[in-house]
């Protein structure tokens, strides 16, 4: 019993040791979204992300393919160490939050939820950090006058409604993006 409390107490010990080199970062990011995000550690191990991006997801549901939006997204992860070296700490996070925004060239918009997991690579002797991640979505389409149907025209670089009607439709969206960026940390 006394060896299993020692153990648990040095865990601990380790665990709350092992505190972030950063309190905040921007960053750039490129892949399917490009834009700028914000990233702040709010606990020892927790952060939330800001996102403002342009880009393009794979949609499954009623629009399958790939759709471009305009919007944000705020994120909420665990970030846990992966491997540290001489120069390099190798984290990883996982998390969820919200998106929304422009979706289909700016015919409509979207607001829904997703999650977020990823690598993060922190250079010990730069304020310079490296991130890669894969977001996977829910997200509620919208776009005027619903009653028909919507498809994409190529020659217009949009979705378009085929048929008649008024009101607004809404499209389910399941949509994922995999992401690259560099981060200035402080």
């Amino acid at each position: 019993m006394k060896r299993l409390l020692t153990i648990l107490l040095a865990s601990l010990l380790v665990f709350s040791v092992s505190a972030k080199k950063y309190k905040h970062s921007l960053g750039l990011g490129t892949g399917m979204a490009y834009g700028v995000s914000y990233k702040t550690m709010v606990a020892q191990h927790f952060t939330i992300m800001a996102d403002v991006n342009y880009g393009f997801s794979f949609v499954g549901g009623d629009m399958n393919g790939v759709a471009d939006f305009f919007g944000g997204a705020a994120n909420f992860a665990f970030q846990g160490d992966a491997a540290q070296g001489q120069n390099i700490d190798l984290d990883w996070f996982a998390g969820g939050g919200t998106q929304f925004g422009a979706a289909g060239n700016f015919s409509g918009g979207k607001w829904g939820f997703n999650a977020v997991g990823g690598i993060e690579i922190n250079f010990v002797n730069a304020p310079i950090a490296i991130t890669a991640d894969f977001r996977p979505g829910y997200s509620l389409a919208f776009f005027p006058g619903g009653g028909g149907d919507i498809e994409y025209d190529p020659i217009k670089d949009e979705f378009v409604e085929v048929g008649g009607g008024g009101g607004m439709m809404l499209m389910h969206m399941f949509d994922a993006s995999i992401n690259f960026g560099i981060r200035y940390t402080f």
